[in-house]
């Protein structure tokens, strides 16, 4: 549960206090140190009080920009980091600038192909100081470019075997980035993990994601989205 109270909010099905039937819904997971302290959070987009999410990521990644953008950061992560889920065209665009980059990660998903204009827009975030995560890591030669930009590197420990993770582990070592074991699922997942050298974890073992539904909502991504596309055809 969160500690903070902010308008129209509800939370695992509980309302904190009075609000109307909730219109949008996300989920968090907390990111965590060894020693269990909380890093921020994972926020996820969900589509009702089901906790799970198949659809157009775009679309998601709209969504969840809307939601953090009217809500604000600091009340959905308790002051901690935001990661945030992020597409191709949610980065060459810009519409991430929405979020404050003191408090925002962009986790770069593992779909999106790392060309020229996509290191371009990554290199220019972080120079505005944005952290880059690079979500579902997989090892590939193409990838060296994001991984100098990266602050965090999440690694699939379900997907993963050691073998693998060493192989992570070499390309990742003195870029700077720091390594993050995703999809912890057990106390033998986490020992691993130690002994492999993660610093931060993620997963069932933990917490399961939580959600957060909010009655009141304002299309700020959406109309960003607009306004940026109206400015390329003129």
């Amino acid at each position: 549960m969160i500690d903070e109270v902010y308008p129209a909010i509800t939370v695992d099905g509980l309302t904190q206090q009075p609000a109307p039937q909730p219109g949008r819904f996300l989920a968090r997971q907390p990111i965590l140190d060894a020693r269990g302290n909380t890093l921020g959070y994972e926020l996820l987009f969900r589509e009702g009080w089901e906790n799970t999410f198949s659809g157009e990521p775009n679309h998601a990644t709209r969504q969840i920009l809307d939601h953090c953008a009217f809500i604000g950061l600091s009340s959905l992560t308790q002051k901690g980091l935001a990661f945030v889920n992020c597409t191709r065209e949610a980065l060459v665009d810009g519409l991430v600038t929405l979020l404050p980059a003191k408090s925002t990660v962009l986790e770069i998903l593992e779909t999106v192909e790392p060309d020229a204009e996509l290191v371009d827009a990554c290199r220019t975030l972080r120079g505005m100081g944005y952290a880059l995560a690079l979500d579902d890591f997989v090892p590939q030669q193409k990838m060296e470019s994001l991984v100098e930009l990266a602050s965090y590197v999440k690694v699939d420990y379900q997907a993963s075997n050691a073998a693998q993770r060493r192989l992570v582990d070499s390309m990742v070592r003195g870029s700077g980035a720091t390594l993050l074991a995703e999809k912890i699922e057990s106390q033998q997942d986490f020992n691993q993990a130690l002994a492999e050298g993660y610093e931060y974890f993620q997963g069932y073992f933990f917490c399961r994601p939580r959600i957060v539904a909010s009655t009141a909502f304002r299309p700020v991504a959406s109309a960003r989205c607009y306004e940026l596309q109206g400015r390329d055809a003129s």
